[in-house]
């Protein structure tokens, strides 16, 4: 058919296979089952590039929510898949978090508002194990390890570095800032305090008073005991005896035990002990007895020491009253006693522990506000 002038087609809802129609905006042909644009390659939208399509229902359209650049594909303006397999993370256009594939496991990196990396969480490379790093003006590392590499934390500041490495033992598997202790963390910490003579000398002789033959002074962080320990040699040099005692006063006042010594030239050995408060304390070796004139007894090797316990792990009593002999009743009756106080103090511990969780919750909740 050979028309001089132009064909003008109208639209119809038809549906015979190879009818053509004008919409009014576009020309379409109908192919036995639905209508198709004639003037868009292979019928569908137009767009801008990097544009895909979607179907709306109603047919294709193109859409700038997932755009693609070729090299990567990006969901609105928030986040993006690179062609290397990594997810990225935007905000208003700033890069503020990414999800790496390394050769070895993945990498996830959180950016500050400045571009630069503020958190790392990676898979260690060549081996087992990972590593989470955080930035801030200073330095963070946790590194969980396989064995034998173990795991470490490192913390640096700007005035000390604190350092925690499981894979060593001894002073260098912890690290600490000097004076990072503080006397309120040791509060539960034995402590000694001691003092000696050098070989046999000096010597001290022992008079028919009190007589101070060494004194250690030693300070406790926190209520708990001394337990004071004595020895010395006592050469009598003739004389019929003296009395060695341990007192936290150095005239002997209302002494706890006294010892009486009898034998010459006798090594001997004592101990006591002591309920105290927080503070200094000073503890005294006294012996007397001796003649007051010459040859007087004389005391050397000596040595006496102060040492401090937080706390008893059953009774602490003066119990052995009874003449006679210590019956079954009496053991198990100071057996169950020091259980008893031994659980009470566990208790009491496990109070305070409580106590202190339940005011550092109530901290956080009111930060979390």
């Amino acid at each position: 058919m050979n028309l001089p002038g132009a064909l003008r087609l109208g639209t119809t809802s038809g549906s015979n296979a190879g009818t053509m129609r004008w919409t009014g905006i576009d020309f379409e042909g109908y192919d036995g089952s639905s209508w198709n644009s004639l003037t868009t390659s292979e019928g569908l939208a137009g767009g801008e590039a990097g544009h895909t399509l979607r179907h709306d229902g109603m047919g294709w359209v193109a859409d700038s929510f997932l755009v693609n650049a070729g090299t990567n594909l990006s969901f609105g303006e928030n986040f993006k898949i690179t062609d290397e397999g990594n997810f990225e993370g935007y905000s208003n256009g700033v890069l503020t978090s990414k999800l790496e594939n390394l050769t070895y496991g993945s990498k996830y990196t959180f950016y500050d508002s400045e571009g630069y990396s503020a958190c790392v969480l990676k898979a260690h490379d060549n081996t087992t194990g990972a590593y989470l790093s955080m930035y801030g003006g200073q330095f963070c590392q946790l590194y969980a390890g396989s064995s034998p590499e173990g795991s470490s934390i490192y913390i640096s500041g700007p005035e000390t570095v604190v350092n925690l490495n499981t894979a060593i033992s001894g002073n260098n598997a912890v690290n600490l800032g000097t004076d990072a202790v503080s006397a309120y963390e040791i509060l539960d910490e034995p402590g000694i305090a001691s003092i000696w003579s050098t070989g046999s000398g000096p010597t001290l002789y022992i008079y028919d008073t009190w007589t101070v033959l060494a004194s250690k002074t030693i300070t406790a962080p926190a209520d708990g005991y001394i337990l004071t320990v004595a020895s010395c040699c006592i050469n009598l040099n003739g004389d019929n005896g003296v009395l060695l005692t341990i007192n936290d006063t150095p005239n002997g006042v209302s002494p706890i035990i006294t010892y009486k010594f009898s034998m010459d030239s006798n090594c001997i050995s004592f101990h006591d002990l002591f309920p105290v408060a927080a503070g200094e304390h000073t503890f005294y070796l006294l012996g007397a007895g001796g003649t007051a004139e010459y040859p007087r007894p004389y005391c050397g090797n000596r040595r006496f020491t102060a040492i401090y316990f937080p706390t008893s792990y059953g009774t602490v009593e003066e119990a052995l009253t009874a003449d006679g002999r210590i019956s079954e009743a009496d053991i198990e009756a100071e057996r169950k006693a020091s259980i008893d106080a031994n659980n009470a103090r566990i208790e009491q511990e496990l109070a305070e522990m409580r106590a202190q969780i339940k005011v550092l919750r109530a901290k956080l909740e009111n930060s979390n506000r």
